[in-house]
């Protein structure tokens, strides 16, 4: 969703965007105090005041764990480890049979959400997670 905040402190919406979709939301309510973009659209649906987002110092990613190759799901992912067990979200469960990639995106396993005081140690974060439960 994109606003437009005035001088006047009046809120505008722009434009809905559909790559808002809801696994982004709690990276986006991690990153801006005051974020929470459901709120503020239905706020401006009702004519209230939204408050514009803060920064809150630290950057977030929301990315995919995919695999090149099909098979049972616990044999292509180990989410065993309990380090990454809060932020790895799996799309199947442990006995499910997982398709081959169809072209060259690969079959997505799961999804990862982290936040890092840097844009370069949420990326480390997220290749550090990825090494660690890719089989």
């Amino acid at each position: 969703m994109e606003f437009l905040f005035l001088k006047s402190g009046e809120c505008k919406l722009m434009e809905v965007n559909a790559r808002m979709f809801s696994p982004l939301i709690k990276t986006y309510r991690q990153c801006w105090k005051n974020g929470d973009p459901v709120r503020a659209l239905i706020n401006v649906a009702k004519g209230k005041t939204v408050q514009p987002p803060i920064y809150n110092d630290v950057y977030g990613i929301h990315g995919l764990i995919t695999a090149h190759k099909g098979g049972k799901m616990k044999d292509l992912l180990d989410l065993d480890d309990p380090d990454v067990g809060e932020v790895v979200r799996p799309w199947y469960t442990e006995n499910d049979n997982v398709p081959l990639p169809y072209g060259h995106e690969g079959t997505t396993l799961a999804t990862v959400d982290l936040k890092a005081p840097t844009y370069s140690g949420v990326l480390q974060r997220y290749h550090e997670v990825f090494k660690r439960v890719l089989k």
